[in-house]
């Protein structure tokens, strides 16, 4: 076979059969050769660059200290992300000029507010999501400023910008630090001086290292005080040096991104993105799609007018108890909302509008599909508000309210989007969710929900009567509620009271069993782990110590000898009983150890 070429199947042998010259032959056009990724030399840095590494490193071991060893959700994370948000501009605007971006100014304000309800309320339930908020903020702030992302921020693709930021830019530059760190003469070329000394800098440091242990050896030995200070410094060395170990592992996460957006790294290596029309679908088919939904809505709205709008009136349907009343109403609207949502954004995405006709007709359904969203809905919040007004209100009741609210903000901003193409409708879905949350934050919901339910219990007998028998709504509450949940184990009856009594013992047990949390909190807490909600029912759980016992309590429930039954079986027992079956399984175990330490 000829070397130069394949035959195509059927073709005509090459003897005998060879094509004329400038003529097409029949063969296959060899396949092209294989283009290989650009590589570009390493970025020289600069003594900023060196400098920045080793504050990174610094900041990080601080970091570690800061948000794992002193209580997650405490001030610590707030001065660790206003400090690394402040490094960050810094390093990378001192390099890369800014563009003005008022929505990134929005953004970063957004992070910097929410990052300030860690030091004041300890809400896991508040701050998990406050978390990813300030995560989404933060990367789209940087992107955005620096002009390196990839899709508009205006559009819900926005969030596949804050995830390369956050989960594949700090690995896909990770050794770019260190490669321009240690560029030699030959990546600066042969004409070009190097513009930077960091690798020099760097080995300094490493050679550094050694000799200054050897000197701090030979002082410790010379001189008596210098080793006592020594001493207390590396007194808990393990510790030190697992902080030290995670600090290494996460300076390098922390300044790839950064050190990317300095030198316009993403920019440099994004493909460019080919801008195709999406809106391929047949008209015909997405109309008629349209059409039917429309009209199933159309049909069950009328069909079930008074079991969706009954909530209005304070009607209760007489096959339904009122819990699941609102439960079923709450769930239909998650399931329809989010089949709307879906074929709002399909047909907005890929629908062919060639015609004027075409166009108003999709506007037309689409804006009745989220009209109808909106519709459900606000019958669902009013199930809810029923709900509450029946049995009072709980963490789960208030979350699903303020999610609906949300819902109704993504459907109004679709309508929006509808009639104005251009309209940034993710934006204001960010802005305003966000927004909403970080005020939910600041808000301090679960002591606001417990002095709900107290002044329902002072002055409505129906749910008066519903608290004395079940008040776990306490369960789900923070420390925040303290000084209402004392209320009730004060002055309520029943169950509730019970269940206050066991809500504080349990806070107790938290704060002053070792082994409760991962990272004991003593009451000798540094600044970094103050927490304002903490402090002030730290304080209250305190007096109810001194006034029931509780640790008299853990002691006598770490034995089962009769001494102890004896000594401790007075008229407070009945609460400590009931105090442990709403303990946690563990927190048993860790009443043995507790007596050991007090007995």
């Amino acid at each position: 076979m000829d070397t130069h070429y394949y035959q195509q199947p059927g073709a005509a042998s090459a003897q005998g059969n060879v094509p004329p010259q400038g003529s097409v032959p029949p063969y296959a056009t060899p396949r092209p050769a294989y283009v290989r990724k650009t590589k570009y030399p390493p970025v020289i840095g600069n003594g900023f660059d060196a400098m920045m590494m080793i504050i990174a490193f610094a900041f990080a071991v601080f970091a570690v200290h800061a948000v794992f060893f002193s209580g997650f959700f405490k001030l610590g994370y707030t001065v660790a992300y206003v400090l690394w948000f402040i490094l960050e501009n810094i390093y990378i605007f001192s390099k890369y000029k800014p563009k003005l971006s008022i929505y990134a100014i929005i953004l970063a304000l957004l992070s910097l507010a929410a990052s300030g309800v860690f030091a004041v309320y300890n809400d896991i339930f508040i701050n998990l999501p406050l978390l990813l908020c300030i995560t989404f903020c933060n990367s789209e702030y940087f992107l955005l400023m620096t002009r390196q992302n990839l899709f508009p921020a205006g559009e819900i693709s926005a969030l596949i910008d804050a995830a390369r930021y956050v989960i594949v830019m700090p690995f896909e530059y990770i050794a770019a630090p260190f490669r321009s760190a240690f560029s030699s003469q030959k990546n600066a070329g042969k004409t070009e001086k190097p513009k930077g000394k960091t690798g020099q800098v760097l080995l300094g440091i490493l050679i550094s290292v050694p000799i200054v242990a050897i000197l701090v050896t030979l002082l410790s030995n010379a001189d008596a005080a210098f080793k006592g200070l020594i001493s207390k410094i590396f007194s808990n060395l393990l510790l030190s040096l697992a902080k030290l170990l995670l600090g290494a592992v996460l300076f390098p996460l922390l300044l790839a991104p950064a050190f990317a957006l300095r030198y316009g790294l993403p920019a440099r290596d994004a493909k460019p993105v080919r801008k195709k029309d999406r809106h391929t679908f047949p008209s015909a088919i997405s109309l008629t799609i349209l059409t039917s939904v429309s009209l199933v809505y159309l049909i069950y709205l009328f069909a079930q007018l008074a079991y969706f709008f009954s909530a209005f009136q304070g009607i209760l349907p007489e096959t339904y108890s009122a819990s699941e009343y609102a439960r079923k109403g709450f769930f239909e609207m998650c399931i329809i909302c989010a089949l709307n949502a879906l074929f709002i954004a399909l047909s907005m995405a890929f629908a062919k509008r060639e015609t004027k006709a075409e166009i108003a007709l999709h506007k037309l359904f689409q804006s009745f599909i989220a009209l109808v969203s909106l519709v459900i809905a606000a019958s669902s919040f009013s199930k809810m508000y029923l709900y509450i007004q029946l049995y009072g209100l709980t963490k789960k009741r208030l979350l699903t309210s303020i999610f609906i609210v949300m819902l109704c903000v993504v459907f109004v901003a679709l309508i929006i989007r509808i009639f104005a193409a251009r309209f940034p409708y993710f934006k204001m879905i960010t802005v305003c969710c966000i927004a909403l949350l970080i005020a939910v934050g600041y808000a301090n919901i679960d002591y606001r929900i417990a002095d709900y339910n107290y002044q329902q219990y002072q002055n409505n007998a129906a749910i008066a009567a519903h608290l004395k028998q079940d008040g776990g709504f306490m369960e789900e509450l923070s420390d925040s509620a303290a000084a209402v949940i004392a209320e009730f184990a004060e002055h309520a009856e029943g169950e509730v009271q019970k269940q206050a009594q066991a809500w504080l013992c349990e806070l107790w047990g938290r704060e002053n069993v070792k082994g409760y949390y991962a990272v004991p909190l003593t009451k000798s807490d540094t600044l970094l782990s103050y927490n304002t909600a903490r402090r002030q029912s730290t304080q209250i759980v305190e007096q109810w110590n001194a006034r029931y016992h509780y640790d008299t309590f853990f002691t006598y429930y770490a034995n089962d000898t009769d001494s102890y039954y004896e000594r401790y079986a007075d008229q407070y027992s009945d609460i400590y009983s009931y105090a442990l079956s709403r303990l946690p399984e563990d927190c048993q175990g860790y009443c043995y150890e507790y007596n050991e330490a007090h007995t």
